[in-house]
This record gives C-alpha cells, structure tokens and sequence, in this order.
C-alpha cells in the first residue's frame, strides 16, 4: 500500500491547484490577447472604414457648381415704372447678402452659437468637422444617456444633450441632404448593429437612419472645404463663402430666410445696420436658429414665450462673452435687456395691381411660382407715387360720404383706375378696401375695378358718339320731352324721366349731353334704328362700345324671329360695364388711339436678362377723328358750361382743364366720374363709388343725393388735381380751341367758319 506523509498530500493538492490556475490563466491570457486582437482588429476596420469614407471615398458625390453658384430661391419682386418696390412675394422670403455685408456683431453671434472654432487656423481642430466638439458632447451625452436608460428600465433612451455640428455640417444638411429618404440611408447601411449603435451615440445621432445622415454630414462636411479651397484658392476664403451661404440659407422663424430677411422682420432695419450697439439683437438672432418656432418671436405672442426667447438670447450673450466678443460688463447690462422688436408686416399699397400682375403673367405663359421663387421679377407701368395720390383720394372721398352717413363707416368701397391715354398703360388703381377704422385702412385684394356695375349717365356718351358717327351734329335740335319705350310683348311701356323731372323742349344734342338729360338720349337711341322708334338703334350703341373695347353683355332679349333686341334703358347705363372698361373706353374718345389696358412693361430673370418686354400694340381708332372731337367737345362742356354736371369743377378753380361725365344709377346705387386730360399726353381717371352689396349709397329718411357728381367727383378731382400739382405726368395739356371753342368751326371739322 503506497503510503503519504499527510505534509507531502497538502503539498500534493497545492500542486494540482496551481496547476489548475496555471491552467486557467493561461487561457485567460490566450482569451485575453484574443479579445484585444478582436478589439484592435474590429476598431482597425472601423477607424480604416471611417477614414476610407471620410477621407478617400469620393464615389456619387454632388456637383460643387450649383452650391458655387449658390442660387436658393430669394424674394421675387413687383416693381413699378420707376423701380420702385410694388411688393415682394416668396416662398421662402430670403434677400441675399454678401460675407462683408454682414457686420461683425452678427458673425460673432453665429459663431459663438452654433461653431465656435470655425475659423481655426488649425486645419486638425477644424476642417468640416470638429473632433473636440464631438468628445465634449459625448462626454455630456453617453453618462446623460445612461442614466436615462436605467432609469427607463434599461431601455435604450438616447439623450443628446450637447450637439457637435459645424456650421459646414449645417449647411450640408441643409442643402445636400435635406432630401435624402429613409429608403435611401437604408441602401447605404447593413442592418442596424451595435457598432453602429454606438457610433450613432457618439455623433449624437438616435437612429440608423440619423446616423447615416450623421456620416454624411461628416463626409460632405470634409469633401466641400477641401473642394472649396481648391476653388477659391484659399482655406480662409473657403470658410468665408461657406458661412455667408450658413447665413443665406438658414430659418429664422416667421417665414424668414438669411439673416438680411431676418433682420429687416425683426428690426426694421438691414443686417448690415446692426451694430455694437445691437449685440442683444444680433444674440437674439443666432438663438433662433438652434429653434426658430420656438425661438423665433412672433406678433401677440405669450409673456412666456417672450421670456423662454429671452433666455436663449442670454445663452448666446453668455457665449459671446466666454469667446471674448464682449466684456462681463457688456453681457451684464446686454441680459437685463428686454427684447426690442419692430415686426416688418409686409404690404403693399397696390393689391389690385398685384392682382392685374397675376392675370396678365400668367396670360404670356410664366408660371406664378416662378416670382414666388425670386425667378423672375416684373417691372410694372405704374407710379407708386400716383398709386398713393389714388389711395388718398378715395379714402378722403370715402371720408366725406361718411361724414353725410355715420351709419355706413367702413363699408362703402370706391374703385378708381388711372391710364395713360396713349398706350392704355396702367397708372394706378384701387380695388377697394377691407378694412376702415379712423384714417387706418387697409386695400383689398378684390379688385372692384373688374366688377361690372350700371354706369348711369356716364354710358350716355356712347350714345352721342353713335350719332355723330351716323351723321348728327351737335347743333342739331333734340326734344326734351317724355318719351315711353315698350318692355316687351305684354308688357306695357315705360315713361322716361329726367333726373330733376323737368323738360326742357327743344335743346341741341351737345346739350342733351352735357346737361345728362335723358328723355332726349333715348329719344335719340330710339331715333338711330330703322325706323322712328326702333330699337336696333342700340344696337348700333352696342356696336359702338365694342369697337371702344367694351366686352361686358348689354341687357337683350330675342324676339319672336330670334333677333337679339337690345333694351333701350341700356342707352341710360342700365347694363353693367367694368371700370376697366368705362376708363379705356373714355381713353380712346380722349386720344382716338385703340388699344388694350396693360400693367406689364417686362419680365427679367435674376441675372438681368429680359425674358419678356411688351410689345406696342395701339393702332388708331376706328372711330372717325370728326365723330371724336364732336363728342368731346361736349363732353369739355360737362366741366365748362353753367348747367353741365361737372360744372362745380370750374366754379372750383380746377387748374387742370379736363373733360368728362357723371353717372348716376337708380336708386343711387353707384355714382361715378369718368373724364381725361386731353389728347395722347393726357391721362384717363374714372372712379365709382358703391356698396357691394349693392344697396343705395342714401341713407333712409334723408334728402341726401349721392351723384356721381357729389360724391366720385371730390375723388376724381383731387387726383386729378395733385398728379399735375405734382408734376407726375408731365405738364396738364390743353384743349384745342376747336374742342374749346367749336361754334367758331363748321361741326368740328377744322375749317374755321369765314
């Protein structure tokens, strides 16, 4: 029996032990070095990975000339004849602005905000990406990120606290990959992992697809300054087009791209008027882009909203004093500050021009979109400076009337329009507005002046001019006397009246109508048919407002042969015509020039070049010159004449010799002015004043007559009268002596009589 020594078995044992731990730490040391070759290897393929992508893959990637280019879409604008603004439309309401426009307190401000060592001379520190911002929010994000997980039992909660993006990684974002899908992030990643988990927390990223977008913020990032310097030559200019592009391009809440947009809505000044003295403000601005809905303020917002604003702008102060742009003393009094803002609310004293605009680009083939992108802008035929005379002139009309009726403040509209009488371009014009409330007004963007409504009298001009084209005179004698038109079959007829219900007997056409008598105009209409009282004759009437571009239908009916019969009560304004066309027709009887109202001058792109320039299209009117200067002569009269309609105007000392005629329609529901200054030279002004609803201007219970004369008269003056007080058109012209004077001529034909 073989026999130990109870010493030699513990010996034995301790034996075995070590061997046994000899064992296991060898494969420890064997598990050991393979886990760090695993470790080393995997992060040798990770980091060789990276840096392939980062540094080397260039493989699909955009062309640099479009951002070079760097053409976003800006603000596109409506001006007037003399460059002025009308107004500025955009999708995305950005002005672009260059690197030495944007004064120092604003780059400071973005800088200390968003990219602090963003202008490094170091390229290690800084070359699209910044490695040290990445550790400092990983080290504020992995611990926040644990915490959060284990406290949401142990389910992965990403919590990014810090953000390490560049300014070149912005506008990467912004303006490489603001489109990429999700579809495609998943083409460019096998199935989610850990590494790639882990990668994402690391770069603050939440989800595969983030991550991706996170690399290739970091890959573009990289790629554009090294493509940017090769371009421009020069790291530093590099960095300077890829801010003043951050700048440009970026939100800033409210509608507002770009800092100069920004700033303008914000401020009521440019960025390049900011200054020192506005380091709260340029604070404010580089806050707002972190959040823009919540950091970007708004009219009548919460006091709450308000403070939250507030303690972003002393976020970035505090910034822009650890970088040293400002002194503790400077952050100290720049934080008590509360916010001063002066929102830019974007009108325009011309909305019914706005609206002509639209109607007329979108008849030569442009689409709207393209002005709302800053594509195109359109240089219009009208004065802004006239624009304002219009404004003033209806709302101090408008004022007047109600003065007469305090019931119906702010609801009457007036419509006027302002042409020049040679080519029909379009001055000015009002369509009415929305809103009145004391001397605060606000124009509508329905445009009244394309509403048909009766025109009263002013139509009876088309009825002389009829015929004196058929061969009257104005000297030949009418009867003033009642008259009755039949209705129709069965209906019986209708007696007309004179408006003061008074007959004169026997009077001269050219007094029929400067005295606006009736019963002797639809005498005369009746007198132009085929037979005493037949009323084609207002078919010739109609026939005659065509040819002076009337295109509005004129009451008719047919009769029992199918003939269209025209409604005599038409010759007294009874149908309805728009503004635009009672002013062009009076346009043309002032100039004897044809053509069609326009607002358009020329379309050019962003670069300057013309894409459109309207071409002349007036031709001479088809309406004898002798039959013209007949019916203007009369019409001379209206203003001239004790007995005209107009008269008050010479009793008034108008300075401007003008012609004309009032209109009035039943039961005062439109009253009208419609006259010119003479000859191509001239001007043409008509303005109505109306309900819409159509309800009679007078009041119930009241003698109160709202004429054309009492009450779209006041308006027609006054803009008649501060155009050429203001020497906007050019000297008032004068009428001729045989318009003037015409008893001195044979009917007008200027042949003195011997």
């Amino acid at each position: 029996m073989d026999f130990k020594h109870p010493k030699e078995k513990v010996l034995s044992l301790i034996e075995k032990t070590r061997n046994v731990f000899k064992t296991i730490l060898s494969g420890i040391r064997k598990t050991r070095r393979i886990v760090f070759w695993i470790i080393f290897l995997s992060l040798t393929v990770v980091g060789g990975s990276y840096f392939y992508y980062v540094y080397i893959d260039r493989k699909d990637m955009p062309d640099i000339r479009p951002f070079i280019r760097f053409e976003p879409p800006v603000i596109g604008q409506i001006k007037d004849s003399n460059g002025q603004t009308v107004i500025e439309l955009a999708t995305e309401y950005r002005r672009i602005v260059s690197y030495d426009q944007i004064p120092p307190v604003i780059r400071e401000a973005i800088l200390s905000a968003e990219d602090s060592r963003f202008f490094s001379n170091w390229r290690i520190v800084h070359h699209g990406i910044d490695y040290f911002a990445m550790l400092r929010a990983a080290s504020y994000n992995l611990p926040d990120t644990a915490r959060a997980t284990y406290h949401n039992d142990w389910k992965i909660t990403v919590i990014n606290s810090q953000g390490a993006s560049t300014l070149t990684q912005q506008i990467v974002r912004l303006y490489f990959l603001s489109n990429l899908t999700s579809r495609e992030n998943l083409d460019q990643l096998i199935n989610e992992g850990l590494i790639a988990r882990i990668s994402a927390y690391l770069v603050g990223a939440r989800t595969t697809n983030e991550y991706i977008r996170k690399f290739s913020e970091i890959k573009y990032s990289v790629w554009l300054e090294k493509e940017l310097t090769k371009h421009y030559g020069s790291r530093t200019e590099a960095k300077r087009q890829i801010f003043i592009r951050f700048a440009n391009y970026t939100y800033f809440g409210n509608g507002r791209y770009g800092v100069e947009a920004a700033s303008e809505y914000y401020f009521g000044k440019r960025a390049s008027e900011l200054t020192r003295d506005d380091t709260d403000k340029a604070a404010l601005m580089a806050g707002m882009i972190k959040n823009p809905s919540v950091y970007g303020p708004r009219p009548n917002q919460s006091d709450k909203a308000r403070e939250t604003q507030k303690k972003r702008r002393n976020q970035i102060l505090y910034l822009m004093a650890e970088e040293g742009y400002i002194n503790t003393g400077q952050k100290d009094r720049l934080i008590e500050k509360e916010l001063e803002l002066s929102f830019k609310r974007e009108r325009t004293i011309a909305p019914s021009i706005v609206n002509e605009t639209f109607n007329e680009i979108k008849s030569e083939k442009f689409e709207i979109q393209n002005i709302f992108q800053g594509n195109i802008n359109i240089h219009t035929t009208v004065d802004l400076r006239i624009q304002k005379i219009v404004n003033e002139s209806c709302e101090n009309g408008l004022a007047e009337y109600e003065k007469r009726h305090p019931t119906k403040e702010g609801q009457a509209q007036c419509s006027a329009i302002v042409l020049k009488n040679n080519n029909a371009a379009i001055l000015a014009e009002v369509g009415g507005r929305t809103i009145y409330q004391g001397r605060n007004y606000q124009y509508s963007d329905l445009n009244r002046v394309n509403r048909a409504r009766q025109t009263g009298s002013a139509f009876k001009p088309f009825v002389y001019l009829t015929a004196f084209m058929n061969g009257r005179k104005p000297t030949d004698i009418i009867s003033d006397s009642p008259v009755a038109i039949s209705m129709g079959y069965g209906r019986g007829n209708h007696w007309i009246h004179n408006y003061d219900g008074k007959y004169l007997g026997s009077i001269n056409m050219c007094e029929a109508l400067y005295r606006s008598r009736n019963a002797p105009t639809v005498r005369l209409t009746l007198g132009l048919g085929q037979g005493s009282f037949d009323e084609s004759g207002m078919k010739k009437i109609v026939d005659t407002a065509k040819l002076l571009g009337v295109k509005s239908p004129f009451h008719s009916d047919v009769d029992h042969l199918g003939r269209t019969i025209y409604y005599p009560t038409s010759a007294l304004g009874a149908s309805e015509m728009t503004v635009m066309e009672l002013a062009n027709a009076y346009r043309e009887i002032a100039s004897g020039i044809s053509a069609e109202p326009y607002v358009i001058e020329k379309v050019i792109d962003r670069n300057g070049k013309i894409l459109f320039e309207k071409k002349e299209d007036r031709q001479i009117s088809e309406i004898s010159p002798e039959a013209l200067d007949m019916v203007r002569s009369c019409l001379r009269k209206v203003v001239t004449t004790p007995g005209g309609t107009a008269y008050s105007l010479t009793l008034e000392k108008l300075p401007v010799p003008i012609a004309g005629k009032t209109g009035t329609t039943d039961n005062f529901r439109n009253a009208l002015f419609a006259g010119w200054t003479h000859g191509i030279e001239g001007i043409t002004v008509v303005a109505r004043v109306d309900f819409d609803d159509n309800r009679p201007l007078n009041s119930e219970n009241d003698n109160i007559k709202e004429t054309g004369a009492r009450t779209a008269l006041p308006i027609f003056k006054e803009i008649i009268e501060k155009v050429y007080e203001q020497n906007l058109v050019g000297p008032a012209p004068q009428f001729p002596d045989e318009i003037e004077h015409p008893e001195k001529y044979n009917n007008l034909t200027l042949d003195p009589v011997q």
